[in-house]
């Protein structure tokens, strides 16, 4: 169809033709059709002769349709792609200008910042790390809980390791509790004790090898799932490595 008739004619063929591109992306179906061009030779030169093969062109002319369908894909995809990359930027620069502004405000107040608790926001930990040196850091216990119950979902799915799954609540309800119940400034209590859940999933509540932290603190449990030492090596090794590595990010 002529650009130009159908430039003439858009009051009658804009609804028309929005219909056939809804149609196709909310069917995800494109027509072979529209995957077809028309070829016409045309002469690179004026007066040149149009026998030969190498004084021709070949354009390809593909379907009107075919490339407003197309440019409405693009359009799309790049607006949704443009404003999901800004709001992951704004949300970074944000997260860490808001927590500057706090710092700013309470010290204009006298108001020292002894510990400050947040998400495991890199931007943060490394500007507190290096600007704000007499503040302790720590992370909130849920986005803790989320990043770990994440790895072992993660794990879960590797073949022989789905019993991983039945533990998840067991562990958050455990990470909870090291940090609860443990004053503050014994980090290395707070450690023995989240480190003691790899013997208790094997069934092995004493004689733990961390001496701050030698026996659990539960009673008589009834029957569990466990995921014994040796038996079920290729388990146990997935839940030591997530276990071990969930209190550490290492990109931070």
């Amino acid at each position: 169809m002529p650009t130009s008739l159908v430039c003439n004619s858009l009051d009658i063929l804009f609804p028309v033709i929005t219909r056939i591109v809804n149609i196709s992306l909310s069917t995800s179906y494109f027509p072979s059709d529209w995957k077809k061009a028309i070829l016409k030779p045309l002469l690179k030169k004026v007066g040149a002769d149009s026998a030969e093969y190498t004084n021709l062109r070949l354009v390809s002319n593909l379907q009107f349709i075919s490339k407003v369908n197309e440019r409405a894909v693009f359009d799309q995809l790049y607006v949704h792609m443009t404003i999901s990359l800004m709001k992951q930027v704004m949300k970074q620069q944000t997260d860490l200008e808001g927590s500057k502004r706090i710092f700013d405000f309470l010290s204009q107040m006298a108001l020292p910042v002894a510990v400050f608790i947040s998400d495991r926001h890199r931007s943060i930990v490394k500007w507190i790390r290096e600007c704000r040196k007499d503040t302790s850091h720590y992370y909130d216990i849920w986005h803790v809980a989320k990043s770990i119950t994440k790895k072992l979902l993660k794990a879960s799915k590797e073949k022989g390791c789905e019993v991983i799954r039945y533990w998840i609540p067991g562990i958050k309800k455990h990470l909870y509790w090291c940090a609860t119940s443990t004053k503050a400034g014994f980090e290395a209590l707070i450690l023995a004790k989240w480190m003691s859940f790899l013997r208790h999933v094997a069934n092995k509540h004493s004689d733990h090898p961390n001496a701050l932290y030698k026996e659990c603190n539960h009673g008589q449990l009834a029957r569990r799932k466990w995921i014994k030492i040796g038996t079920n090596l290729t388990r146990y090794e997935f839940f030591s490595y997530y276990i071990y590595s969930g209190l550490y990010d290492k990109k931070s």
